[in-house]
């Protein structure tokens, strides 16, 4: 996919999110991209539901015990 292309749609899809949900919506980091984001925000929509966060980051290492 052309790199303008996923800019604009992430854009889109961004302000849609953030109009629904009331927050922006990031790329997770260290080892996220645009184009993750852009699954997770689409999932969000079409579920409506806020699940940015489980969808971007699905293990919570601290409720299992682990400490980085």
């Amino acid at each position: 996919m052309n790199n303008s292309y996923i800019s604009e749609e992430y854009k889109k899809l961004s302000e849609e999110f953030q109009k629904k949900f009331n927050r922006k919506p990031y790329i997770a980091m260290p080892s996220g991209s645009q184009e993750k984001t852009i699954e997770a925000m689409k999932i969000c929509l079409e579920k409506n539901q806020d699940i940015l966060d489980e969808l971007l980051y699905p293990e919570n290492p601290e409720e299992k015990g682990i400490l980085y």
